[in-house]
């Protein structure tokens, strides 16, 4: 029989997240995503930072929506630095970043998305901040925001569900850093299935049932949907494929919004690098390292899209005033 399988399908995405003390938030993850399997502290890097300034991020989107519709109850006293316009420092090779585009979600999704970060928009006795992160302070689930905006700023996206075979698992949980290893898998059987380097994030999460708990990826890729059949087939052979129904195995699915990026996160509070608390306090991490991964492309699309949007952001805190 083939083991416990996860179908990827966030049938009630909000249940996976709710905070008890059988359920602890990721809080803090180590600069650098370095980090061994005791979760040793090196730096602080905290949800609720980026919590506190989500409304400011949102407040322009209101304020970019009412300029395009015309509405003049928002007035802008200096301009907002456009994400495409050279700065004096830039040197003409420099590329020029991609202006970012809101990301239109239906109610129930918006409404998803805005109780996963409520959870977050607490009093915690952490240091105050002035201005939001800057893009290597940004928690881990920030940062996979910002990993899924980079990739639909730039093509076609499906995400995708990898089961991964007793073996691999088994020898993932030895490496040095197992996602850096399991990327690696994964990139060059993209590239043999394909043709073509194909641009990925993803993250490791373990099953909620089953001894031990098995590792298993979710992620994002981007491809066209005509790729999918292949893809499947490649991200099987990364991670072992299964000698009996495989058909379960990997799974892909097109145009997920930014609450798959939520969805990713599960039971990754037993993979990710921190401290565990409640039930989980006597346990090991399973896995060495960090706990998420993406191609330099992704990473560095996501970090110039994130740098040039809190540039907005700080502009607006200065120089907007309501009329």
């Amino acid at each position: 029989m083939p083991p416990e399988i996860d179908s990827g399908l966030p049938a009630t995405p909000v249940a996976r997240h709710l905070i008890t003390e059988e359920n602890v938030p990721i809080v803090i993850t180590l600069t650098n995503g370095r980090g061994d399997k005791k979760g040793n502290l090196k730096h602080l890097k905290s949800p609720y930072r980026d919590a506190a300034f989500r409304h400011v991020f949102q407040g322009l989107d209101a304020l970019e929506e009412l300029e395009e519709d015309g509405a003049t109850s928002v007035t802008v006293l200096l301009p907002l630095p456009s994400p495409s316009t050279p700065t004096a420092t830039s040197s003409p090779s420099t590329a020029t970043p991609t202006p970012y585009v809101r990301e239109s979600l239906s109610p129930k999704d918006a409404a998803c998305h805005e109780r996963f970060w409520q959870s977050f928009s607490v009093y915690t006795g952490l240091a105050a901040h002035d201005v939001p992160a800057v893009w290597r302070d940004l928690s881990d689930l920030s940062t996979l925001e910002w990993f899924h905006h980079s990739l639909r700023h730039t093509g076609p996206v499906h995400s995708f569900t990898l089961n991964l075979s007793p073996d691999i698992d088994r020898l993932a949980r030895t490496k040095r850093s197992a996602v850096k290893w399991l990327s690696r898998r994964i990139d060059r059987q993209l590239k043999l299935a394909l043709g073509r380097p194909i641009d990925f994030w993803f993250a490791v999460e373990l099953t909620q049932e089953g001894q031990p708990r098995r590792l298993h990826c979710h992620g994002e890729l981007q491809i066209a949907s005509s790729d999918s059949l292949c893809v499947r087939k490649a991200l099987r052979i990364a991670g072992g494929e299964w000698e009996e129904a495989r058909q379960f195995q990997a799974h892909t699915r097109p145009a997920p919004n930014v609450g798959w990026s939520h969805y990713v996160r599960g039971l990754s509070v037993l993979s990710g690098v921190v401290p565990y608390r409640g039930r989980f306090k006597n346990m090991k991490r399973p896995i060495n390292g960090d706990w998420f991964a993406s191609t330099n492309a992704v990473r560095s699309a996501a970090s110039s899209l994130y740098t040039a949007r809190r540039g907005q952001v700080l502009s607006l805190l200065k120089n907007v005033s309501v009329v």
